[in-house]
Protein backbone atom coordinates (compact mmCIF):
# COMPACT_ATOMS: atom_id res chain seq x y z
CA UNK A 1 0.00 0.00 0.00
CA UNK A 2 1.10 3.50 -1.12
CA UNK A 3 1.20 6.27 1.34
CA UNK A 4 0.47 10.16 0.68
CA UNK A 5 0.47 12.92 4.02
CA UNK A 6 -0.42 16.40 3.86
CA UNK A 7 0.21 18.82 6.00
CA UNK A 8 -3.86 19.17 6.09
CA UNK A 9 -7.05 18.61 3.75
CA UNK A 10 -6.42 22.00 1.68
CA UNK A 11 -2.97 21.25 1.02
CA UNK A 12 -5.10 18.26 -0.90
CA UNK A 13 -6.95 20.79 -3.17
CA UNK A 14 -9.31 23.59 -2.44
CA UNK A 15 -12.12 22.47 -4.90
CA UNK A 16 -13.93 20.43 -2.65
CA UNK A 17 -15.34 17.91 -6.03
CA UNK A 18 -12.43 17.32 -6.65
CA UNK A 19 -10.90 16.84 -3.52
CA UNK A 20 -13.80 14.02 -3.05
CA UNK A 21 -13.13 12.31 -5.47
CA UNK A 22 -9.35 11.88 -4.72
CA UNK A 23 -10.39 10.10 -1.24
CA UNK A 24 -13.32 8.63 -1.95
CA UNK A 25 -12.86 7.17 -4.99
CA UNK A 26 -9.21 7.65 -6.58
CA UNK A 27 -7.43 6.61 -3.06
CA UNK A 28 -9.45 3.33 -2.12
CA UNK A 29 -9.42 2.14 -6.31
CA UNK A 30 -5.39 2.25 -6.24
CA UNK A 31 -4.95 1.38 -2.65
CA UNK A 32 -3.60 4.52 -1.58
CA UNK A 33 -3.95 5.68 2.28
CA UNK A 34 -4.28 9.09 2.39
CA UNK A 35 -3.26 11.33 6.12
CA UNK A 36 -3.77 14.93 6.63
CA UNK A 37 -2.10 15.31 10.05
CA UNK A 38 -3.89 18.46 11.51
CA UNK A 39 -6.93 17.59 10.46
CA UNK A 40 -6.31 13.91 12.58
CA UNK A 41 -7.56 12.67 8.33
CA UNK A 42 -6.75 8.63 8.24
CA UNK A 43 -8.51 6.89 5.25
CA UNK A 44 -8.15 3.76 7.87
CA UNK A 45 -9.93 5.45 10.04
CA UNK A 46 -13.83 5.23 8.81
CA UNK A 47 -14.93 7.18 11.12
CA UNK A 48 -12.99 10.28 10.86
CA UNK A 49 -13.46 9.59 6.73
CA UNK A 50 -17.12 10.32 7.33
CA UNK A 51 -16.89 13.91 8.18
CA UNK A 52 -14.10 14.80 5.86
CA UNK A 53 -16.58 15.90 3.05
CA UNK A 54 -18.05 18.53 5.50
CA UNK A 55 -14.44 20.07 5.66
CA UNK A 56 -13.55 20.24 2.15
CA UNK A 57 -16.72 22.44 1.96
CA UNK A 58 -15.47 24.53 4.46
CA UNK A 59 -11.71 24.89 3.00
CA UNK A 60 -12.78 25.94 -0.29
CA UNK A 61 -15.68 28.40 1.42
CA UNK A 62 -12.14 29.57 3.25
CA UNK A 63 -10.74 30.19 -0.21
CA UNK A 64 -13.20 31.97 -1.77
CA UNK A 65 -13.38 33.76 1.60
CA UNK A 66 -10.28 34.82 1.15
CA UNK A 67 -9.90 35.79 -2.84
CA UNK A 68 -13.04 38.26 -2.51
CA UNK A 69 -11.42 40.26 0.18
CA UNK A 70 -8.25 40.59 -1.65
CA UNK A 71 -9.82 41.50 -4.37
CA UNK A 72 -11.73 44.20 -2.63
CA UNK A 73 -8.25 45.21 -0.99
CA UNK A 74 -6.79 46.27 -4.55
CA UNK A 75 -9.89 47.31 -5.92
CA UNK A 76 -9.78 50.12 -3.01
CA UNK A 77 -6.45 51.13 -3.79
CA UNK A 78 -7.13 51.45 -7.22
CA UNK A 79 -9.75 53.70 -6.58
CA UNK A 80 -7.41 55.84 -4.82
CA UNK A 81 -5.61 56.01 -8.27
CA UNK A 82 -3.10 53.57 -7.07
CA UNK A 83 -0.84 51.73 -10.02
CA UNK A 84 -1.58 47.96 -8.71
CA UNK A 85 0.63 46.30 -11.85
CA UNK A 86 3.66 44.89 -11.71
CA UNK A 87 5.48 46.73 -14.07
CA UNK A 88 4.96 50.44 -15.74
CA UNK A 89 3.52 50.69 -19.07
CA UNK A 90 5.78 51.60 -21.77
CA UNK A 91 6.55 55.65 -21.54
CA UNK A 92 6.55 55.12 -18.01
CA UNK A 93 8.61 53.96 -14.86
CA UNK A 94 7.92 53.36 -11.38
CA UNK A 95 8.13 56.27 -9.20
CA UNK A 96 11.71 55.53 -6.71
CA UNK A 97 9.74 56.84 -3.84
CA UNK A 98 5.89 55.16 -4.54
CA UNK A 99 6.03 52.17 -6.79
CA UNK A 100 2.24 52.44 -6.64
CA UNK A 101 2.93 55.72 -8.65
CA UNK A 102 3.29 56.21 -12.10
CA UNK A 103 6.45 58.65 -13.56
CA UNK A 104 7.63 59.71 -16.81
CA UNK A 105 10.29 57.58 -18.78
CA UNK A 106 12.56 60.09 -20.00
CA UNK A 107 14.09 57.47 -22.54
CA UNK A 108 10.97 55.73 -23.62
CA UNK A 109 8.24 58.69 -23.39
CA UNK A 110 9.35 60.07 -27.07
CA UNK A 111 8.62 56.99 -28.51
CA UNK A 112 5.20 57.27 -27.25
CA UNK A 113 4.47 60.89 -28.35
CA UNK A 114 5.74 59.91 -31.78
CA UNK A 115 3.75 57.17 -32.12
CA UNK A 116 0.52 59.48 -31.27
CA UNK A 117 2.02 61.64 -34.05
CA UNK A 118 1.90 59.51 -37.15
CA UNK A 119 -1.29 58.08 -36.14
CA UNK A 120 -3.20 61.66 -36.05
CA UNK A 121 -2.20 61.76 -39.84
CA UNK A 122 -5.37 59.42 -40.23
CA UNK A 123 -2.64 56.42 -40.97
CA UNK A 124 -3.15 52.89 -40.09
CA UNK A 125 -1.22 50.57 -37.30
CA UNK A 126 0.65 48.66 -40.07
CA UNK A 127 2.06 51.90 -41.41
CA UNK A 128 2.71 53.48 -37.86
CA UNK A 129 4.92 49.92 -37.80
CA UNK A 130 6.53 50.17 -41.01
CA UNK A 131 7.69 53.99 -39.99
CA UNK A 132 8.90 53.01 -36.75
CA UNK A 133 11.02 50.41 -38.12
CA UNK A 134 12.79 52.42 -40.87
CA UNK A 135 13.08 54.70 -38.06
CA UNK A 136 14.91 51.75 -36.32
CA UNK A 137 13.07 52.92 -33.28
CA UNK A 138 13.50 49.85 -30.72
CA UNK A 139 10.18 48.18 -29.86
CA UNK A 140 9.29 48.17 -26.28
CA UNK A 141 10.53 44.83 -25.21
CA UNK A 142 13.97 45.13 -26.00
CA UNK A 143 14.45 48.46 -23.60
CA UNK A 144 14.97 45.88 -21.03
CA UNK A 145 18.49 45.39 -20.38
CA UNK A 146 18.01 41.58 -20.41
CA UNK A 147 16.63 41.39 -23.66
CA UNK A 148 19.24 44.18 -24.86
CA UNK A 149 21.67 41.40 -24.02
CA UNK A 150 20.29 38.96 -24.79
CA UNK A 151 19.49 39.57 -28.96
CA UNK A 152 21.63 41.06 -31.00
CA UNK A 153 19.21 41.02 -34.21
CA UNK A 154 18.51 43.88 -35.64
CA UNK A 155 15.05 43.14 -37.21
CA UNK A 156 14.31 42.10 -33.95
CA UNK A 157 14.76 45.01 -32.50
CA UNK A 158 13.03 46.81 -34.87
CA UNK A 159 9.88 44.43 -35.23
CA UNK A 160 7.26 46.78 -33.63
CA UNK A 161 3.55 44.79 -34.18
CA UNK A 162 0.39 46.31 -34.59
CA UNK A 163 -1.18 44.68 -31.81
CA UNK A 164 1.23 46.59 -29.37
CA UNK A 165 0.73 50.09 -31.35
CA UNK A 166 -2.91 49.37 -30.77
CA UNK A 167 -2.38 48.98 -27.11
CA UNK A 168 -0.42 52.01 -26.94
CA UNK A 169 -2.92 54.04 -28.63
CA UNK A 170 -6.23 53.13 -27.11
CA UNK A 171 -4.83 53.13 -23.12
CA UNK A 172 -5.95 56.17 -21.22
CA UNK A 173 -2.95 56.13 -19.11
CA UNK A 174 -1.38 58.36 -21.36
CA UNK A 175 -3.41 61.03 -20.65
CA UNK A 176 -2.47 60.78 -16.90
CA UNK A 177 -5.34 58.56 -15.98
CA UNK A 178 -6.18 55.14 -14.81
CA UNK A 179 -8.79 53.12 -15.73
CA UNK A 180 -10.49 50.77 -13.14
CA UNK A 181 -12.13 47.73 -14.20
CA UNK A 182 -12.98 43.88 -12.61
CA UNK A 183 -11.98 41.74 -15.18
CA UNK A 184 -14.51 38.63 -13.79
CA UNK A 185 -13.78 35.07 -14.22
CA UNK A 186 -16.34 32.15 -14.04
CA UNK A 187 -15.23 30.85 -11.52
CA UNK A 188 -12.06 31.25 -8.94
CA UNK A 189 -10.11 28.86 -10.46
CA UNK A 190 -11.23 30.28 -14.11
CA UNK A 191 -7.62 32.29 -15.95
CA UNK A 192 -9.94 33.19 -18.43
CA UNK A 193 -10.89 36.56 -18.07
CA UNK A 194 -13.55 38.65 -19.72
CA UNK A 195 -12.61 41.49 -21.79
CA UNK A 196 -13.89 45.25 -20.76
CA UNK A 197 -13.68 48.16 -23.07
CA UNK A 198 -11.78 51.20 -21.92
CA UNK A 199 -15.25 52.71 -22.35
CA UNK A 200 -17.33 51.49 -19.57
CA UNK A 201 -14.26 51.54 -17.18
CA UNK A 202 -14.11 53.79 -14.25
CA UNK A 203 -11.78 56.64 -14.89
CA UNK A 204 -9.65 57.80 -12.21
CA UNK A 205 -8.03 61.33 -13.37
CA UNK A 206 -4.99 63.14 -12.83
CA UNK A 207 -3.11 59.96 -10.95
CA UNK A 208 0.10 60.42 -13.09
CA UNK A 209 1.90 63.16 -15.30
CA UNK A 210 0.37 62.72 -18.86
CA UNK A 211 2.88 62.01 -22.17
CA UNK A 212 -0.18 63.46 -24.74
CA UNK A 213 -2.76 66.15 -24.07
CA UNK A 214 -6.38 65.05 -22.87
CA UNK A 215 -8.49 65.94 -26.11
CA UNK A 216 -5.76 64.45 -28.14
CA UNK A 217 -6.12 60.93 -26.39
CA UNK A 218 -10.11 61.43 -26.50
CA UNK A 219 -10.13 62.03 -30.21
CA UNK A 220 -8.30 59.00 -31.15
CA UNK A 221 -9.86 56.63 -29.36
CA UNK A 222 -13.22 58.23 -30.83
CA UNK A 223 -11.59 58.30 -34.33
CA UNK A 224 -10.79 54.23 -33.75
CA UNK A 225 -14.31 53.39 -32.33
CA UNK A 226 -14.33 51.77 -28.57
CA UNK A 227 -15.43 48.40 -30.60
CA UNK A 228 -13.15 48.16 -33.13
CA UNK A 229 -11.36 44.10 -32.93
CA UNK A 230 -7.73 43.69 -31.19
CA UNK A 231 -5.35 41.50 -32.93
CA UNK A 232 -2.61 38.70 -31.25
CA UNK A 233 -2.23 38.70 -27.53
CA UNK A 234 -4.75 42.00 -27.21
CA UNK A 235 -7.59 40.05 -28.66
CA UNK A 236 -10.66 40.50 -26.80
CA UNK A 237 -12.21 37.94 -25.31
Amino acid sequence: MSTLITKDLSCLGSNYLETGTYIEVFFPNHNVRYIAINDGVDSIDNAQMDITPFRNIINEMYAKDTSRKIKSALHARKIQGKYMATTAPFGYKKDESDHNHLVIDEVTAPVVELIFSIAEEGVGFHTICNRLRKAKVIKPSFHKKEMFERYIDEEKMYDWDTAYVSKILHDPVYTGNLTVAERPTKTMRSKKRQYIPYAEREVIYGTHGPIIEQNAGTMFRRFWRADRPLSGKFKRI
